[in-house]
């Protein structure tokens, strides 16, 4: 057996053993769909941001990262990075307001 199977196949047996802890998780507590649709009053303001900055980044923020670096070097991440937070912080500190 390669490097390569022996990799593929460890890789697939930790996210199956992720998987059915999820399920079995799960399985054990039902919700109804307001509960499902509407957190309210459930999460604080730190989860709430990252929820927001999760949302806003997506998988793309992988990628554009090392092509600013390899086109702008250091300089460019550091901008990068900052204008990336900057819309989310105003965001967060914003948005309270509005809420009530």
């Amino acid at each position: 057996m390669s490097i390569g199977a022996i990799a593929l196949l460890v890789t697939l047996v930790t996210a199956g053993v992720f998987a059915l802890l999820g399920l079995l998780h799960a399985s054990k507590h039902t919700t109804n769909l307001e509960d499902y649709m509407v957190s309210r009053n459930q999460f604080g303001s730190w989860m709430a941001f990252a929820t927001i900055v999760a949302s806003a980044m997506g998988a793309w923020i992988l990628f554009s990262p090392p092509e600013v670096g390899a086109t702008s070097g250091l300089v460019g991440i550091i901008g990068y990075c900052i204008g990336q937070a900057t819309p989310a912080a105003v965001f967060a500190g914003v948005a309270p307001e509005f809420v009530n």
